[in-house]
């Protein structure tokens, strides 16, 4: 085999690797924009969830524990039959 015919295969041959490669390279980038897209999606509904979960927390400061709230209930009792006595 000629000297040029074997450069121009081995040429031929590079172009078709570098084709190849610049399509699995597109397909990468591709896939890369539809990830980050999803990935923005879903920090956005990490803040969503977060400051809904802070609203929850503020609330339960204000809430009573169920024991403390039986406590509460049998000292008004108490105190009302106190007053129903006099």
């Amino acid at each position: 085999m000629p000297k040029n015919n074997l450069s121009s295969d081995i040429k031929r041959h590079i172009d078709v690797f570098k084709e190849h490669f610049d399509d699995k390279v597109d397909i990468i980038a591709e896939q890369y924009g539809s990830i980050q897209k999803r990935l923005d999606e879903h920090s956005q509904q990490f803040v969503l969830i977060r400051n809904e979960l802070e609203v929850i927390k503020i609330g339960l400061r204000h809430k009573v524990d169920y024991g403390d709230f039986e406590a509460l209930e049998k000292r008004v009792k108490r105190i009302e039959e106190k007053i129903k006595v006099r």
